[in-house]
């Protein structure tokens, strides 16, 4: 095919997009010797047959979505965009499309680039945030699932290439100006604007070419959320605690029921520059800058009651539930607990716990910025050559005087019992003692952090296409990618959770500021209709009488300013670590930049590749092999706490001394072969079937790699060891075999049906383990040595027994020891006789270490799936419709029936499946969009008794309704989530409601008008 006569055709909209499109999955479908049509070709149907003819000619499996007009992408936001695409499924944030999840694979695993550039994110980690990019600067999106040698590796889910519009594309002026109003049905949405405007022009005889946009957004918004906070607590039936659990071998029980209300303000500016110069046929060179803003501040208030888990006892029952089983583990749907009974023959005459009201805020800004040179050469028919460079900068910096991250919590002491019904849609729960009083509330404990996230990639890269005849082509290049990731954080903490003060104190910040429940949710509550069924019929020991009491609704919506500046007044507590306050004073309830008081990491990966990649094309037959290598060198950098000592000050523990700080550095190396073949056969004129195998990688998290150390500042004694973890920048990328096959039928214009079958199997997992370090876990600090396996303890044990206690142990030291090197009695008055200093000597064992760090131990897993997917247009009447279905089977599942075990299952794997109606005809565009998916994983631990997080099955239904009133004005009306359905969540089975998130849906009506 020859390289050069139809290159830079450049005169309408599709060949816009088709030509960005097919730059990023491979040029040869690029049609050459043809003069575009004037006319431009708009609307959802133009838009999907681009999509079906880029997917058609491409060598491997790759979905495409572009603009159905300059300015207008399918749906509101990429990411929404993106899950119409079989196997492709999102997870959102603060009710929008945020990140991607690819063939089960999550947003971690897939690589994100923006006109075939890696570009630097403000996530803190591998993942792209979508909600920060305008849909309306994309001229198209291009998902590849299967690995090619020329695309930059780290992609093992998926390659996500966002492609811009280009002036020379479009060729004659065009100008779009835009409005939206958006409306936000959220309990306290709000109604705000969106602002588009791009001019696109060409001068010198079409070779220049200019194009600048911008893409202006407020949004309000909020969540209504009711959790089970720090989850459902799951115990063996082995640990004989009676509270009433049924014996079925493991049951779980709630730790706290919370309420939580945000209030969300989100600002968000995007601008685009492109000026391109074409001074000959064969020349081509793009200047592109991208910029954006985002800003998010997110107000929250909560109220919530903590179960203590008491025990029943032969003269004390404080605990009653009424418990179901389901998938091995017993959960009740009823729990309640009595923590105060005015009846002193009840052994229930502690104190009332607390009813907490916490309140914090979000404050964070997004900053990015990408500009790019881009030169294409067309030395001969026979030989392309291509250059490019990109720089990219992102930042996650604060945007609040008071931190980033704020959680002051506040509580009444007035809560006499709890009891919670999780059988409804909403738990409810009813506490004794009532409703708290203004004059009743307490500041307990605080945080006040900021958080901040530094990212830039510098990338170069030169590659070349070589036409030997015509049926083979080699493709060749280098590229050189340096990404550096930084992450600080650091945090002013006070713990005063028995209240601080006494109530009465911050009456003035709480009076006026009632709120319930009740009215920010719209989901149906329980009922406790079955209390009757409790042992005590609905009667507790406070007093309560459950079948009549009111359940909780009423809380303080206080102001965090007022409660914050009121706190700062009247609670003066000095510690190491204190806030900076706008008015210059420092305290405990403000926030701080000096990160060397908390953690400072760096990463940079410099990585340098060279591939080469031969294409054969033979009549109906294509066949495309490369091989991709790759070198990458690590340097992790971190501020660690180190030590110079330890010290047996207390009869129980061991404290490290001499605490400093220290940056510490590690550097490491490693290399990947990556291989890729795709073939591809035109069995008959609308049959393609394909197949294709390749190796890919995904790269370790940043803190997994990171060099930070993390160790506590003490140890207990009989532990004989202390802990810690550590990262480990030696870890090598997650490395897939990928094998596709696929069957395309294209049976009529702009419809066909598709089947796909993939194999992912993963080497390489990450996991902890523990490793045994003696004397230090640095090489910066000095070997500590541990006192109580000292030379004075041997001493002591052989002159008193091995049953001696720790006390009597050390008043023997100090009797015989005083003042010997390292050990100092306390003299001063009322100072027990064990009290002092012994410290670890040089003669002493060293200390023991066991540091947790992440390592390539983890077995190899496989996923597998099928996808189908069906577009099919019903003749000339406008109609038309696409649907896709996904299933995903991985043995990286996580068995709920086996609490405190070690398991590594993959998050985000599920089902999913996409039905879209559309009608395209008369100036009409009208699409109705149906979305499914099925539960996953999202979060767990594999320690301790927590519980997993599973987000249940969700669907989703999208309205977009756009009408041309002339050719130059069109109005339009975008629904998102229009039927308003919640999120939830659940632990080990159903019963196990875990969060309840309800964020409303969201309205758009706009205008735009073009010329």
């Amino acid at each position: 095919m020859g390289a050069n006569s139809g290159l830079f055709n450049r005169k309408t909209l599709a060949a816009a997009v088709s030509t960005c499109l097919l730059a990023s999955v491979g040029a040869e479908v690029v049609a050459q010797d043809q003069q575009m049509e004037e006319v431009v070709v708009t609307g959802i149907r133009a838009s999907l047959q681009r999509s079906m003819d880029v997917k058609r000619d491409s060598s491997g499996v790759v979905d495409v979505i572009t603009a159905e007009d300059i300015g207008k992408f399918p749906d509101t936001n990429l990411a929404e965009s993106m899950q119409r695409i079989s196997g492709v499924s999102i997870s959102r944030e603060g009710g929008e499309g945020s990140r991607v999840t690819v063939r089960g694979l999550g947003a971690e695993y897939n690589l994100v680039t923006h006109n075939g550039r890696t570009v630097a994110r403000t996530t803190g980690d591998r993942s792209f945030n979508f909600a920060e990019i305008a849909a309306e600067l994309i001229a198209g999106v291009a998902v590849s699932k299967t690995a090619s040698a020329d695309t930059d590796s780290g992609g093992m889910g998926a390659t996500i290439d966002m492609r811009s519009i280009r002036p020379l594309a479009v060729g004659e002026q065009k100008a779009v100006v835009s409005g939206k109003y958006i409306t936000d049905s959220s309990w306290a949405g709000g109604n705000t604007p969106e602002i588009f405007a791009l001019y696109s022009n060409t001068f010198a005889d079409d070779t220049i070419g200019v194009s600048v946009a911008f893409d202006y957004q407020e949004r309000e918004s909020s969540l209504a959320r009711a959790m089970i906070d720090n989850g459902w607590k799951t115990y063996s039936d082995a640990t004989g605690i009676n509270d009433t659990h049924p014996n079925v071998g493991i049951y779980s029980k709630p730790q706290s029921a919370r309420y939580k209300f945000e209030q969300d303000k989100r600002e968000r500016f995007n601008g685009q520059l492109v000026v391109q110069w074409a001074p000959t046929d064969s020349i081509e060179a793009t200047l592109d800058y991208d910029t954006y803003v985002r800003s998010i501040y997110s107000d929250r208030n909560e109220v919530s009651a903590w179960f203590t888990y008491p025990e029943n006892s032969d003269t004390a029952t404080p605990i009653q539930g009424l418990w179901t089983e389901s998938n091995g583990v017993a959960t009740p749907l009823l729990y309640s607990e009595t923590y105060y009974s005015p009846d002193i023959a009840d052994n229930l005459n502690g104190n009332p716990n607390d009813l907490s009201m916490a309140g914090g805020h979000y404050a964070h800004k997004f900053t990015g910025d990408t500009l790019g040179l881009n030169i294409k050469w067309a030395v001969s028919d026979a030989l392309n050559l291509e250059f490019d460079y990109a720089a990219s900068e992102a930042s996650d910096t604060p945007d609040h005087e008071l931190g980033s991250d704020v959680n002051l919590s506040t509580a009444a002491f007035t809560r006499t019992s709890t009891t919670i019904d999780t059988t409804g849609e909403i738990f409810s729960v009813i506490n004794g003692g009532g409703d708290a009083t203004a004059n009743q509330m307490r500041v307990t404990g605080s945080a006040f952090q900021n958080n901040a996230n530094d990212s830039n990639v510098d990338q170069f890269k030169f590659k070349g296409s070589f036409e030997l005849n015509e049926q083979s082509t080699i493709d060749f290049g280098v590229r050189s990618t340096e990404v550096t990731n930084r992450r600080r954080s650091v945090t002013v903490q006070q713990n005063g959770w028995g209240g601080l003060g006494v109530a009465g104190e911050m009456t003035a910040a709480f009076e006026g500021s009632d709120a319930y429940v009740r009215d920010r949710f719209d989901g149906a509550f329980s009922t406790f209709a079955d209390v009757s069924f409790l042992p005590g019929k609905g009667q507790l020991k406070d007093g309560t009488l459950l079948t009549s009491a009111t359940p909780m609704n009423h809380f303080f919506d206080w102001d965090l300013s007022a409660v914050q500046q009121l706190a700062k007044e009247n609670y003066d507590i000095d510690q190491e670590t204190m806030g900076d306050c706008p008015d210059g004073t420092s305290s405990v309830f403000c926030s701080t930049k000096d990160y060397s008081l908390g953690s400072d990491n760096q990463t940079t990966e410099t990585t340098n590749a060279i591939y080469v990649q031969y294409t054969f094309q033979l009549e109906d037959l294509e066949a495309r092999v490369g091989v991709r290598h790759e070198a990458t060198d690590v340097e992790s950098t971190g501020l660690n706490v180190l030590y110079t000592g330890a010290n047996w000050g207390a009869d129980t523990e061991i404290s490290f001394t001499g605490r400093t700080q220290n940056y510490v550095t590690y550097k490491a190396d490693y290399s990947n072969t990556l291989p890729n073949i795709d073939i591809s056969y035109n069995a008959t004129e609308d049959l393609v079937l394909r197949s294709s195998w390749s190796k890919s990688i995904a790269r370790a998290a940043y803190d997994e790699i990171g060099a930070d150390v993390s160790v506590g500042g003490n140890f207990g004694r009989q532990d004989g060891y202390a802990t810690g973890s550590q990262g480990n920048p030696g870890l090598v990328p997650y490395e897939s075999n990928n094998l596709d096959v696929s069957i395309e039928w294209y049976y009529s214009d702009s419809s066909y049906f598709s089947a796909s079958g993939f194999s992912k199997k993963i080497s390489n997992f990450i996991a902890d383990e523990t490793v045994i370090l003696n004397g230090r876990y640095a090489d910066e600090m000095p070997e500590i040595h541990d006192p109580f396996a000292g030379t004075y303890t041997q001493a002591a044990v052989a002159a008193l027994g091995s049953s001696a206690s720790g006390q009597e142990l050390r008043a023997y030291i100090f009797d015989n020891f005083d003042g010997e090197p390292g050990v100092t009695r306390d003299t001063s008055a009322g100072a027990s006789n064990f009290a002092g200093d012994i410290i670890g000597q040089q003669a002493d064992p060293l200390v023991e270490f066991r540091m947790d760090t992440p390592s390539n131990s983890g077995d190899d897993r496989e996923l597998q799936g099928l996808e189908l997917a069906l577009q099919h247009m019903f003749g000339e009447s406008g109609f038309g419709m696409q649907a896709n279905y996904t299933m995903v089977n991985s043995d990286l599942d996580y068995d709920t029936s086996r609490p405190s075990t070690t398991q590594r299952p993959l998050l985000g794997v599920s089902d999913s499946a996409n039905l879209v109606g559309f009608y395209d005809l008369n100036g009409w565009n009208v699409r109705m969009s149906y979305n499914w998916r099925d539960q996953y994983l999202s979060a767990y631990t594999d320690s301790g008794n927590q519980s997993p997080i599973f987000v249940d099955a969700y669907f989703q239904l999208d309205l977009g309704i756009s009408y041309e009133v002339t050719d130059n004005l069109k109005v339009s009306l975008d629904g998102i989530n229009i039927t308003e359905n919640a999120i939830t969540y659940s632990a080990r089975n159903s019963d196990q409601k875990f969060q309840h998130d309800e964020y409303g849906g969201r309205w758009m009506l706009g205008a735009s008008y073009s010329f």
